[in-house]
């Protein structure tokens, strides 16, 4: 089977098998890795698994990288706008003729052996890097982390940003069992990162089975707001402490902040101050807390924030910034979600944060979860609710709302925002890609 464009194989790949319809574990891609990929991909490897801050921690490990002159490759997913997105050699998108010659090396290399769409673009995405010469490869796990195919690459560090409850069908139901997947990606003798300031007891154990390094925040290295800017305590790769002040605070979770600055330790790049703070004030990453100005029909603009918030954790770090970033605002919120989300617990953590709700079923058939039962429980819990026959539909209505100091906020999945932006962008009504925290 081979195909000339890249839609054509993704379609084949979605025919195949959904992308959502997973099949964990390691036997059968692992397989198909030995036919093609080298032992070792890149000098440095880091794997990044966790609940929320993956695609945070991975920018600015990438931008970190990049202004330590390092050539950096990144895989990562979802995608919001385009599949390339997936794929990136020193913050570039690979091409479309990359992508297919990659589908048609790991198909012809499968011999008939079955692979999931994930297990199938992330081989794809392996062969590519280990073609290019690069110094650090940057690794995200797509789910869980022990049984997920990103786990066939050995890293040099692995870290599990943060843990809470979201896609329990497949990695369990509580806290504890969850962590003890993620921990999956930690390696003996190398250095196992967390992120979340809670450690839970699963996680510790797994890093003790596998002989990890642990290197635990609030322990090893942490960050705090200081008077003069941020302040990062670490250790150096020699176990050395340090600390580096005066650090900008990007509009990002200092969980990835954190972890990142840890990370650019254990690999040894050697970064000024100032040389960080070039590159965290130049970080940003589509769908994470991403404002724009966007027009409504009479001209007026209207600041937009479009965040893929889509677990309780998540909503919770979305909420406290709204009314950090917007406190004078009224927030009006788009909100479409998956069906095998948690969507009441994530509703009702914005509880008075909304004055409006508008909502949607995204365009993804097989996991859409319907407008009208999103708008049943909002109206349970005396919300005002608009139900609408698409995520544009209910932008557009969001926009038009008539109180002045209004802001619209779209959440609830990548899905979500990526129809969003595909709206804006098709009406050619956006005014600023991205304001500054005091344009609000």
């Amino acid at each position: 089977m081979t195909f000339d464009s890249l839609s054509g194989w993704l379609a084949w790949l979605e025919s195949q098998r959904p992308e959502h319809d997973m099949v964990l574990g390691l036997d059968r891609v692992g397989e198909v890795a030995r036919r093609i990929l080298p032992e070792k991909l890149a000098p440095k490897v880091v794997t990044i698994a966790g609940t929320n801050g993956k695609g945070t921690t991975v920018a600015l490990l990438d931008a970190l990288l990049k202004g330590a002159g390092k050539r950096v490759g990144a895989y990562t997913s979802p995608h919001l706008m385009r599949f390339n997105e997936r794929v990136c050699i020193n913050g570039e998108m690979v091409s479309d003729q990359s992508l297919c010659d990659a589908f048609e090396w790991v198909n012809t290399a499968r011999n008939g052996t079955f692979l999931t769409y994930f297990e199938f673009v992330t081989l794809a995405a392996l062969a590519i890097f280990s073609q290019r010469s690069l110094d650090v490869l940057l690794l995200e796990v797509g789910l869980g982390g022990r049984l997920d195919a990103v786990n066939l690459v050995e890293p040099d560090v692995a870290v599990v940003t943060t843990v809470a409850l979201d896609h329990q069908q497949w990695l369990g139901h509580d806290i504890e069992t969850i962590a003890a997947e993620k921990a999956g990606i930690y390696r003996s003798g190398k250095p196992a990162i967390f992120g979340d300031k809670v450690v839970p007891s699963s996680l510790l154990s797994v890093m003790r089975e596998l002989g990890a390094t642990p290197f635990l925040r609030c322990q090893a290295f942490d960050v705090e707001r200081g008077c003069q800017g941020l302040i990062f305590k670490g250790v150096g790769i020699n176990g050395e402490k340090l600390t580096l002040s005066g650090l900008v605070a990007p509009d990002l979770p200092l969980t990835s902040v954190a972890c990142a600055l840890q990370i650019i330790q254990l690999l040894s790049c050697e970064l000024s101050v100032s040389v960080i703070n070039a590159e965290l004030q130049s970080v940003s990453i589509g769908g994470r807390m991403q404002k724009m100005s966007v027009n409504r029909r009479d001209g007026r603009s209207v600041p937009v924030i479009l965040d893929v918030a889509h677990n309780p954790q998540a909503a919770h770090y979305l909420a406290e910034c709204l009314q950090t970033l917007l406190p004078e605002r009224r927030l009006t919120a788009v909100l479409a979600m998956l069906s095998d989300k948690d969507f009441a617990h994530v509703v009702n953590i914005f509880d008075g944060v909304f004055s409006e709700w508008h909502t949607a079923a995204v365009s993804y058939a097989p996991r859409a979860l319907p407008a009208e039962a999103l708008a049943d429980h909002l109206l349970s819990r005396g919300e005002r609710v608009q139900c609408h026959g698409s995520v544009a539909d209910a932008l557009d209505a969001a926009l038009e709302c008539n109180k002045e100091h209004n802001a619209v906020v779209i959440l609830g999945s990548f899905f979500t925002v990526s129809e969003s932006l595909r709206h804006i962008q098709d009406k050619r009504c956006c005014v600023d890609t991205v304001l500054m925290t005091d344009s609000f």
